[in-house]
């Protein structure tokens, strides 16, 4: 069973995510903010991690960088990064920092789904 970590502020849409991605069968990690989301990716092993980008004590960005700098790299999940920011140069600046993907809020499941299979399997 895959282990997927939901990293949002959000709380409502951080548990329904988890719920969602649980009943579509993965074990699912969650936690509100970067700082607590690094010391769950140590600790967890997790084959993918959903982060909002921005979010209070460690946005999304700066997760990222420091699993980059301070996690093996065969020990780094891949991240889709969520968010309600559309821009162009966010999205390209996600990719450029090594996301394996980019989502735009509000998304439906389905879409969460076909990426984390692309992602995965």
């Amino acid at each position: 069973m895959k282990r997927i970590l939901v990293i949002d502020d959000e709380r409502a849409l951080r548990e329904t995510l988890v719920d969602i991605l649980e009943i579509s069968g993965f074990h699912t990690e969650s936690a509100s903010d970067g700082v607590i989301g690094f010391k769950m990716i140590q600790e967890l092993s997790a084959d993918l991690v959903i982060c909002d980008l921005n979010m209070p004590n460690l946005d999304g960005f700066g997760l990222l960088e420091k699993v980059q700098k301070e996690i093996a790299v065969e020990h780094q999940p891949p991240f889709i990064f969520v968010t309600a920011e559309a821009t162009s140069y966010t999205l390209k600046d996600a990719m450029n920092r090594g996301a394996a993907d980019y989502i735009l809020k509000p998304f439906d499941y389905k879409t969460i789904l076909e990426s984390i299979s692309k992602i995965l399997f």
